[in-house]
């Protein structure tokens, strides 16, 4: 489990000397009619867990949502028919915030060569939508299976294949909840992957090996299930599937921009390759939708998908039992993923794992805006917070990563000194409302704090509970009474004039002090 200095930390805090300049700030904050919020109950561990694992965080609300669906698993069964799940006003309406994601390739090409716009502006609009999408969205299930299949499937937005990077979330996000057999065939024949892994320029003469080989190493099999022999036949089979560009003028019947089969560009050379066999044949393009069926279908691929999901959702140390279990599952259902995420829920090793997992930087932003209430409104330029709230984790940005193999998944990616400072930046940017400061509401630390009179400890508890749904721990207490500079046990009382000023100052930036040392703790930084 992440381990971070919480004490040390809390002491090097200074007040930020941008408090005493409110004037430069363009943000709103809400103006509650009761100052504060009462007093916060513990939420079920158990359906912490769940969201934490399966939405963009636990919240309150999230909780009693899963309540009203009656109950963590009932609720979870219902998320595999998202399109059942009523969405919510915010999630549906953002798709209209960024009109760059509505152009056609073509239109992409033509803003690229007038140098109006290019991949970087595409790119950066996908993330923000995928990011506003993860704090806003009623389908958490969903959107934590597109970001699965979006990294195990990945294809950049900074590649060539950026021209239909928008059709290609599209298509994953369709088939996120239905049989891998499908969404391999459809994903690795799309014209972005065909492009991005070289396939579109392969030839009969010169089989390109790019996505043969990881088709295999990546999205299938894995290392160690096939030889060198192999990777050449993967390339003759998936030879001809190519895509039309809009200097050739040849094939006419061909759309520009569409991924189509070329029998003239297929390797007609037999292939065998782990037991599937073609005689050199492509069947108009029949035989590598086949063969691609098949690898989704191989057993050392049930492992592999099964592997992923539980390192994803359930530890960074799945067991081999878990994983045997998931892969019967996988093959016994046709590939179907809903039933083995069924299984995953329901499986002992995932009640067991709550905070086994560190957030990325993408999680811990959209875990931190959704606990902290953060409003992002619909932007007016480039420089709104709805476009500028990417940059605000300081880690990679969604579809970014520029290796085929997508980012990594487990704690040791994530829990290097330099993320935990970009990461304790941002939560004390969001509580302060420091940045970004244009088309964003936020909350005054007011909200947060507990009605009536209470002590340094009462209110480290309080916090405790708002942010990590449990009780504050000795640590947590002692962290955040070391960041105010006073004792856990100095009493908050508005009937005395040192408790007013107090309030005041808790109100006001020294709030944002105990609101940043409890986001900074290892609790929220883990899932």
């Amino acid at each position: 489990m992440l381990s971070v200095p919480l004490l040390p930390l809390a002491r090097a805090r200074a007040r930020p000397k941008r408090h005493h300049h409110k004037k430069r700030h363009h943000h709103k904050k809400h103006h509650h009619k009761k100052r504060h919020v009462a007093n916060a109950k513990p939420a079920d561990p158990g359906i912490v867990h769940l969201a934490d694992r399966f939405t963009g965080g636990y919240t309150a609300a999230q909780g009693a949502a899963i309540v009203r669906a009656g109950g963590a698993l009932a609720w979870f069964d219902k998320q595999l028919a998202p399109a059942s799940v009523p969405e919510s006003a915010r999630a549906a309406a953002l798709w209209s915030w960024f009109p760059l994601l509505a152009h056609t390739p073509q239109q992409r090409w033509d803003s690229q060569r007038a140098m109006t716009g290019g991949s970087w502006e595409h790119g950066i609009d996908l993330a923000a939508w995928t990011i506003l999408r993860r704090v806003h969205s009623e389908r958490g299930v969903l959107e934590s299976m597109v970001e699965f299949w979006s990294d195990h499937l990945h294809v950049p937005t900074g590649s060539d294949g950026w021209y239909w990077r928008q059709q290609y979330d599209s298509l994953i996000r369709t088939r996120a909840l239905g049989k891998f057999s499908t969404l391999l065939v459809e994903a690795s024949l799309h014209p972005a992957m065909l492009v991005f892994l070289n396939n579109a320029e392969s030839t009969a003469a010169h089989p390109d090996e790019n996505q043969a080989r990881e088709l295999l190493e990546l999205h299938t099999v894995g290392r160690g299930h096939y030889g060198e022999d192999e990777v050449k036949a993967s390339a003759r089979i998936l030879s001809g599937w190519t895509v039309k560009w809009p200097w050739d003028t040849s094939h006419p019947e061909i759309a520009t921009w569409a991924g189509w089969y070329n029998p003239k560009r297929h390797a007609t050379a037999p292939a065998t390759v782990l037991g599937f066999s073609s005689n050199g044949d492509g069947r108009g393009g029949q035989t590598a939708k086949d063969y691609l069926t098949y690898l989704a279908h191989h057993p050392a691929t049930a492992q592999r998908i099964a592997t992923k999901l539980a390192t994803r959702f359930v530890s960074d140390t799945p067991s081999s039992g878990l994983v045997s279990s998931l892969a019967k599952v996988y093959l016994a259902n046709d590939t179907d993923i809903r039933p083995v995420l069924r299984a995953l829920v329901r499986h002992p090793e995932f009640a067991a794992a709550a905070k086994r997992k560190v957030r990325t930087p993408v999680a811990d932003l959209v875990a931190t805006m959704r606990v902290l209430g953060v409003d992002v409104q619909p932007p007016i330029d480039r420089d709104s917070a709805a476009h500028t709230i990417v940059y605000t984790h300081g880690g990679v940005q969604p579809y970014t990563w520029p290796r085929p193999d997508g980012p990594p998944d487990t704690a040791g990616a994530y829990a290097s000194a330099g993320r935990m400072l970009q990461s304790f930046i941002m939560h004390w940017d969001l509580a302060g409302g420091y940045w970004p400061t244009r088309g964003v509401t936020y909350r005054q630390p007011s909200a947060f704090m507990p009605a009536g009179r209470f002590t340094i400890a009462q209110y480290a508890d309080h916090l405790s509970r708002l942010v990590h749904h449990t009780g504050a721990d000795a640590t947590t207490t002692r962290a955040v009474a070391q960041a105010l500079g006073y004792p856990a046990t100095r009493v908050v009382d508005p009937a005395t004039p040192e408790g007013r000023d107090l309030r005041r100052m808790l109100s006001d930036w020294l709030g944002v002090r105990a609101l940043g040392t409890v986001l900074d703790h290892p609790r929220h930084l883990t899932r």
